[in-house]
């Protein structure tokens, strides 16, 4: 698909809301992550483009339908489909005929919503969308208020969030388990490289502390841990099934000194190297 990215067209008969994302109200939104986000209802030729944006962006089809299209792919979005777009992803958002009246957020890459921050559009069938939609709607006009109530703010924030999340929960699982299993695939195929918390971080767009809290979450160590069992299982293969010296296990799984490797290796066994070989 050749793409061009249209030139943003908001024409007249375009209606937006928008969530109270700024003075005293702020805070609450800065809170969960919301860097923007409202309602609108988009008549035939409105175009948004969003070129090379730095934040993920969630959408929801209350009724009518829209376009999303993407370099790669283009996405219809009937009433209850939403779609989360991860950073950095080119697009531009449409109606397909007629008014297309949508929810959206635009999410920080903050922990709450780091699970989306990468990879491909993840679209999905919203089963909350009128809940969703009046939780917005008394948003809005509570902050419209002249005595707006910031507590009533907050608390209806948390719900829209609340809701977001639980519908969402299974896309999270899913992400994570695809990054985890990608990552540590990546890893046993190249034990020998010079791993570092950092280096393996990188590798699937998380930051550090944010894999190290995952990998504790899913697998049950750290990664640096999980590094060493990975090596030290490969090591007990090399012993038993191979005759390579000592020092050339040693550099197969990343250790500049035969020393460092054996010890720990021994203490992962029990065993220094030498002695596990015999049982064998």
């Amino acid at each position: 698909m050749d793409f061009i990215l249209k030139r943003t067209n908001l024409p007249e008969g375009n209606r937006e809301s928008f969530l109270p994302v700024r003075d005293n109200f702020l805070g609450i939104f800065a809170e969960q992550g919301i860097a923007s986000g409202g309602i609108g209802v988009r008549p035939e030729g409105y175009v948004y483009s969003v070129n090379n944006p730095s934040d993920c962006n969630f959408l929801l089809t209350c009724s009518g339908s829209g376009r999303i299209v993407t370099e790669h792919t283009s996405y219809i979005l009937e009433q209850d489909d939403m779609i989360f777009i991860p950073p950095r992803i080119t697009n531009y958002k449409e109606p397909v005929s007629g008014e297309w009246k949508a929810i959206w957020l635009w999410l920080e890459p903050v922990e709450e919503w780091n699970f989306s921050m990468s990879g491909q559009p993840i679209v999905k069938k919203f089963s909350r969308t009128g809940q969703l939609e009046n939780c917005v709607n008394m948003i809005i006009e509570e902050a419209n208020k002249p005595q707006a109530s910031a507590t009533l703010v907050s608390i209806l924030t948390d719900l829209l969030c609340s809701i977001v999340k639980k519908e969402i929960a299974f896309i999270k699982d899913d992400f994570i388990a695809s990054c985890l299993d990608t990552l540590w695939t990546h890893v046993k195929s190249d034990l020998a490289k010079k791993w570092t918390l950092p280096k393996m971080a990188k590798s699937v767009g998380f930051s550090p502390r944010h894999l190290t809290r995952i990998n504790h979450e899913y697998l049950g160590c750290s990664p640096i841990r999980h590094l060493i069992l990975l090596r030290m299982s490969r090591a007990k293969e090399y012993l038993s099934f191979t005759d390579y010296p000592v020092g050339y296990i040693a550099k197969e799984l990343g250790y500049t000194f035969e020393g460092d490797f054996c010890a720990a290796f021994k203490k992962s066994t029990g065993y220094s190297p030498k002695e596990y070989r015999n049982l064998n």
